[in-house]
C-alpha cells in the first residue's frame, strides 16, 4: 500500500515537471516568435534613416533580449520552487508512511508475542492435566 502511495505520488511529481516544463517551453517559443516578429518589423522600417533606424533596433533588440532572459529566469525559478515543494511533500509523505507501516509491524509483533505466551500457557496447563 505504501508503494503504491508513493509511485502515485512520484507519478505526480513527474506529470508536474513535465506539465511545467511544457508551459515554459510554450512561454520561450511564444517570446520568441514576438522577438522575431518585431524584428522583422524594424528591419522593414530601417530604409528611413540607416543610422538612427539601427541604433533604434539595437537598442530595442538588447531590451527584448534583457527581457526573454529575465522572463526565462524568472519561470525557471518559479517551477524550481514548485518541484522542490512537491518533492519536499513526496518526502513527507515516504516518510509518514513509513512510520506507519513500522508501527502497523510492531503492533503485529506485538500481538504475535501475546499469542505465543498465551499458547505456551495453554499448552503448559494441558501438558500438566494430562500428566496429573
Amino acid at each position: 500500500e505504501a508503494d503504491g502511495r508513493v509511485a502515485a505520488v512520484e507519478k505526480d511529481l513527474q506529470t508536474s515537471k513535465e506539465s511545467m516544463q511544457k508551459t515554459y517551453n510554450n512561454r520561450v517559443a511564444d517570446m520568441e516568435q514576438a522577438f522575431q516578429a518585431e524584428k522583422v518589423l524594424m528591419e522593414t522600417e530601417f530604409n528611413a534613416t540607416r543610422k538612427d533606424i539601427q541604433n533604434a533596433a539595437d537598442i530595442r533588440v538588447t531590451e527584448l533580449e534583457n527581457e526573454l532572459k529575465s522572463t526565462k529566469a524568472c519561470m525557471q525559478q518559479e517551477a524550481d520552487g514548485r518541484v522542490a515543494a512537491v518533492e519536499k511533500d513526496l518526502q513527507t509523505s515516504k516518510e509518514s508512511m513509513q512510520k506507519t507501516y513500522n508501527n502497523r509491524v510492531a503492533d503485529m509483533e506485538q500481538a504475535f508475542q501475546a499469542e505465543k505466551v498465551l499458547m505456551e500457557t495453554e499448552f503448559n496447563a494441558t501438558r500438566k492435566d494430562i500428566q496429573n
